[in-house]
């Protein structure tokens, strides 16, 4: 007799309240609120967000660089597709030393690992959430001495430790951090000297992103709301801000 006829019937969930609290959007939190189909609708507050790129301190070129992908699904092969035929024929040899290839999964951090290992004529170091004390600390020297000239860094890595990675010449992102303040917090450690030589000898240094038209939430976080419009419908696939 205490059990309402609606939850008997099978429509508990048109009843039901539901409350998602983030620190920001995400794709599953999305679809977990698209999900509940309560009789008396639904609200979702949409924040316009700043960015960050007013938070770079250094004066470096920062590059966007969008590439096609069919579906969300599709992004995770689209995007190490158009890195190993694009982008790393571009950098794997001109870049002497302290390059930081932040990848925010950890599966695409072991693809990427994998696929670099196979590449004989890159030494990398690699620093993961599963890394030991050990592994980071000799990952980490390696990497600043030049031992290693290109780092792997996962974004999980990051936001349980903030290591303080030095060395970093160079910067790219694999794809861009859910966490829009890590962009600007790694940018921040860019040191001077070293990296990829200009025509000139002197170094110039570059931080490159990778996006797709699935990773609108990321971006926005990133460069802005009103920014990522543009730069997700601009027929351009390049935007560089300095």
């Amino acid at each position: 007799m205490r059990v309402r006829d609606w939850y008997l019937s099978g429509l508990s969930t048109h009843y039901r309240q539901t409350l998602i609290l983030a620190a920001f959007a995400a794709p599953h939190s999305n679809a977990l609120a698209r999900a509940g189909s309560n009789h008396a609708g639904a609200l979702r507050l949409a924040v316009e967000q700043p960015g960050v790129l007013s938070r770079v301190v250094p004066q470096v070129r920062q590059l966007f660089e969008r590439f096609p992908a069919t579906s969300p699904a599709a992004a995770g092969d689209a995007r190490f597709e158009f890195f190993m035929r694009v982008v790393w024929p571009r950098i794997k040899d001109s870049v002497s030393r302290g390059l930081l290839l932040f990848v925010p999964s950890y599966f695409d951090f072991v693809r990427l690992r994998n696929a670099l290992k196979a590449d004989d004529s890159v030494d990398f170091a690699s620093i993961s959430e599963y890394s030991s004390t050990a592994e980071v600390l000799r990952a980490r020297g390696r990497f600043y001495h030049g031992h290693r000239r290109m780092l792997l860094y996962t974004e999980r890595a990051h936001f349980y430790n903030r290591f303080r990675i030095r060395g970093i010449k160079d910067l790219i992102f694999y794809s861009l951090p859910d966490h829009g303040e890590y962009y600007s917090e790694l940018v921040n450690l860019l040191e001077e000297g070293g990296g990829a030589a200009t025509s000139h000898g002197a170094h110039e240094a570059t931080v490159t992103s990778l996006f797709c038209p699935w990773d609108v939430l990321q971006l926005e976080r990133v460069v802005g709301s009103g920014r990522a419009k543009k730069m997700l419908k601009g027929e351009s696939g390049t935007y560089m801000f300095c």
